[in-house]
């Protein structure tokens, strides 16, 4: 049993052996130009075939017989070119495929990233609004649209009493004395003017077409300016130039 087994691995040993000494044979044989005494190359002479030289008139053909493509494999023709095209698809997708998921990554993080911004920017308006209201009750100034209440109440109010309305009329009847007689002065000092709830109206409307980017910006500016107070230190200084020394900036990344 045991010589069975060791002719059977003799043989198979001497087959793997002579199988490489075929292809190297015949490697070699690819290899070695035609001798003279080749029938082919003397058939090929007579046709006016030169050595080294490229055929056809113009010399510019070929020089070296075509390239002898050994096949491996007991496949059909063609068939692995087919698996190997496939092969090239289906990586091709694949790449594609990991390109796509990366891109909808990217643009799912940027989105979320913008909607953080945006949510930060909302939270940090409305902490500004509601200490400028503070700040400037304080200081016994006037209402004004950067005040919270004035957001607030300016909603209700134009549901409530359409003010909107009102206020655009009040603006229209202000606008006419530019198209009244000039020698009229009697008549234009008696034109009425609007109130301060309605002259804040408008500020409000104009502060409403801003975005909440912008309006956080003149918000913290006008804390700055007015009460030296910065929104992202939480700290009111004694002035305006302490502030500008020790305070880092206007923007929250500079804190």
């Amino acid at each position: 049993m045991y010589e069975r087994r060791k002719l059977k691995l003799m043989a198979t040993a001497f087959a793997k052996a002579g199988a490489a000494l075929v292809a190297e044979k015949l490697e070699k044989g690819l290899q070695t130009p035609l001798s003279e005494e080749n029938v082919g190359l003397k058939m090929l002479k007579l046709m006016g075939f030169k050595t080294g030289l490229g055929i056809g008139k113009k010399e510019d053909g070929i020089r070296e017989p075509l390239a002898f493509a050994k096949k491996r494999g007991r496949a059909g023709l063609g068939e692995t070119e087919r698996q190997e095209e496939a092969a090239r698809k289906r990586e091709a997708w694949s790449q594609a495929r990991i390109r796509l998921i990366e891109q909808r990554r990217e643009s799912f993080q940027a989105a979320m990233s913008s909607r953080f911004s945006d949510r930060r920017v909302a939270s940090n308006l409305v902490k500004a609004m509601k200490t400028i209201e503070t700040l400037d009750v304080q200081a016994g100034r006037e209402r004004s649209c950067l005040w919270w209440s004035s957001a607030d109440e300016q909603g209700k109010e134009e549901k409530r009493f359409g003010l909107k309305q009102g206020v655009q009329e009040s603006v229209d009847f202000k606008e006419k004395p530019s198209m009244r007689d000039q020698n009229d002065t009697v008549a234009a000092n008696q034109m009425p003017t609007m109130t301060e709830d309605q002259e804040c109206s408008v500020d409000f409307e104009l502060w409403q077409t801003l975005k909440n980017d912008e309006k956080l910006s003149l918000a913290t500016l006008y804390l700055r300016e007015s009460h030296s107070y910065c929104l992202y230190c939480g700290h009111q200084y004694h002035s305006v130039e302490s502030l500008k020394e020790e305070c880092p900036g206007n923007n929250e990344d500079d804190h």
